[in-house]
């Protein structure tokens, strides 16, 4: 292979993945309360799990939208790994569109389409939009209509995934607070009346994703 790239299955610190050396970009999305029971019960704890990804002399890309309490960590780790950190600019971004379907916005002069829905999408469009470009700046071939091309591009099945708009059916995995939220923030953008079913494992947090 070219280039890989290689997700990590859980934390990062003691995963199978966290094998290789030092990569071309490191790249941390966003930090939330999830697999407790291995990784830690607070934000710090998890980051600090994360952040064993970050290798000796690289670059990290980080999520814009990060917690503070995780991003405090991202930034230690980071500079006690002589790492250039790299994060987007959220706020820059200049939403065109958003919908159920999906959004339309300028980031870092180029106009992005996603077929995702949610402001967390755009966060995480600008978190790959900084990777891309970190490694256009260590001298990949990556064009700015090739960026514009595969962001258009993706998509992801069980996410405010729209099986039906007329009804509207929408179906989403989202098994945390912090995905619950994400697309409480959506539904509520809704002028209509809405009927959820929800069903979630007793081990995850039922019923603050309930509330």
């Amino acid at each position: 292979c070219d280039i890989v790239c290689l997700e990590v299955g859980l934390g990062g610190r003691f995963d199978a993945t966290n094998v290789i050396g030092t990569p071309e970009a490191s790249v941390i999305c966003s930090i939330s309360l999830d697999h407790v029971e291995i990784l830690g019960h607070t934000l710090s704890q998890i980051a600090m799990e994360k952040c064993g990804i970050i290798k000796p002399h690289g670059i990290t890309v980080c999520y814009p939208l990060q917690e503070p309490e995780a991003l405090a960590v991202i930034m230690e780790h980071a500079a006690e790994n002589e790492n250039l950190l790299v994060m987007g600019n959220f706020a820059s971004a200049e939403i065109l569109e958003e919908n159920m379907l999906g959004s339309r916005f300028v980031y870092r002069d180029m106009e992005l389409e996603l077929s995702m829905a949610g402001q967390h999408q755009i966060a995480n469009a600008i978190t790959a939009v900084e990777t891309l470009l970190t490694l256009r700046s260590k001298g990949y071939a990556l064009s700015d209509t090739a960026i514009k091309e595969g962001l258009a591009s993706v998509r992801f099945p069980a996410r405010l995934e729209v099986l039906s708009r007329s009804p509207l059916i929408v179906l989403d995995g989202a098994h945390n607070l912090s995905g619950m939220e994400a697309l409480e923030r959506v539904v509520a953008s809704l002028d209509k009346k809405v009927t959820i079913i929800m069903g979630m494992l007793s081990d995850k947090d039922y019923q603050a994703c309930a509330a």
